[in-house]
């Protein structure tokens, strides 16, 4: 199967695939496929931050002698090799801190609380003119000013939509990506951050998008925002307002993932204040 095929099979399929499984398992073919263990394919779906096309790339650089013996800390090793594309960015560190010095900021999260209280946050922007940004998802119905993209999956299966939503909404969305995901072929991002310095090396989820983006916050001094959308996580119920986007490892470390994002709140506490529009986890 070819590479192009199975990047269409992820952005088209593998959404219904999810809901209702039908026919043979990719999982086990992709497996198949590179004479891999298929607990490299299950750690690296699991990450739910490559496409199909970055995975294979992943266990193709799997040495041959462990390929078949199944070790954790090796395969995390090759996955932040991948991830880890230096870059320069603090001329773009500067002209976000320039763009962003003279109106609020308005994060917007893909939680299920972004659509049950899309009025209030509709009502917030309408009497603030907030600056929005929104991580690694494009929203229904709310105009949003940038898109931050961490996830370089997100960004394949949003490409389409970040062009439909800036023709709708009459101006563009400037894209702020992670250095991780400018390997796309042909793309020009308008800013681009680099990824390892946005990371958190020892969480048990190095590169949680809520986090990334404080820390650009942190970067480019600001020291106030509004958040809506970031509901945090839950074994049972609605992770996402757009059920294609949950996923398993969410649910399986909701607790500590949420533990994680209070513990980041607290820390940066005395750089960063947050305003929670909608309800959420990370709210004690």
């Amino acid at each position: 199967m070819s590479v192009q095929m199975l990047e269409a099979i992820d952005i088209s399929i593998m959404p219904f695939f999810r809901k209702s499984p039908w026919g043979y398992n990719l999982f086990f073919y992709i497996s198949a496929s590179n004479n891999c263990h298929p607990n490299y394919v299950r750690f690296l779906m699991d990450k739910h931050t490559l496409s199909l096309k970055s995975i294979n790339t992943i266990l193709d650089a799997i040495e041959p002698e462990k390929k078949l013996l199944y070790d954790k800390d090796y395969i995390e090793t090759l996955y932040r090799r991948y991830q880890s594309t230096e870059c320069n960015d603090e001329a773009d560190i500067q002209a976000l801190s320039a763009s962003w010095s003279d109106r609020p900021l308005l994060l917007l999260g893909p939680g299920k609380n972004l659509e049950l209280e899309k009025e209030a946050i509709l009502s917030y922007i309408k009497a603030h003119n907030p600056i929005t940004i929104s991580v690694n998802f494009i929203p229904e119905g709310i105009p949003i000013d940038y898109a931050f993209l961490s996830n370089y999956r997100r960004y394949v299966q949003l490409n389409n939509r970040l062009l439909e939503h800036a023709d709708a909404q009459g101006r563009p969305v400037r894209v702020i990506a992670t250095s991780n995901v400018t390997n796309v072929k042909d793309t020009h991002f308008d800013y681009t951050l680099n990824y390892n310095s946005l990371i958190d090396q020892n969480a048990e989820i190095i590169d949680n998008s809520f986090v990334m983006l404080l820390n650009v916050l942190t970067k480019t001094s600001v020291h106030h925002a509004a958040c809506a959308g970031f509901d945090g996580y839950t074994v049972d119920g609605d992770n996402y307002y757009n059920s294609a986007m949950d996923y398993r490892i969410a649910r399986e470390k909701s607790q500590s993932i949420n533990q994680y994002v209070i513990d980041t709140l607290e820390r940066l506490a005395g750089t960063l204040t947050l305003e929670f529009l909608t309800d959420s986890k990370y709210v004690k």
